[in-house]
């Protein structure tokens, strides 16, 4: 039991609550209000970091080496973002509006199992107390 307490690994994945679209809409219109005067330069920045990272999830994996390789083996629910994995498809089926048919199923078909592979892309290692 010892020799396996030590390879246990405990890991906190993040992501953000406002999608990179989203943001960077956010951010344009942000900016043009702090231009205008209509907000603060600290308003400005405070504005910029909400929904950075605050999406959180925690889960444990196990660490071990085999023939000079490293693998870290966890459950795929412990890194899906499913959150992401949504926003994602939801952004490529607007942006697929217009296309012909069978070219936008065919894509969304792909999308749709992309959604399922789609994990955090903050993976932090968080130390044990041990």
């Amino acid at each position: 039991m010892d020799k396996w307490k030590k390879a246990v690994v405990h890991l906190e994945c993040a992501a953000d609550s406002v999608h990179f679209y989203d943001r960077i809409e956010k951010v344009q219109a942000l900016w043009r209000d702090f231009e205008e005067d209509k907000i603060t330069r600290k308003e400005l920045l405070e504005e910029f970091n909400k929904g950075s990272r605050d999406i959180r999830w925690q889960g444990t994996a196990i660490f071990f080496v085999h023939k000079e390789k490293r693998y870290l083996v966890t459950a795929r629910h412990v890194l899906w973002d499913e959150e992401s994995a949504i926003r994602e498809y939801q952004e490529e089926v607007k942006k697929t509006q217009g296309w012909q048919e069978q070219t936008r199923e065919t894509l969304l078909q792909f999308r749709e199992l992309m959604v399922k592979d789609n994990i955090y892309s903050a993976i932090f290692r968080v130390p044990s107390l041990e």
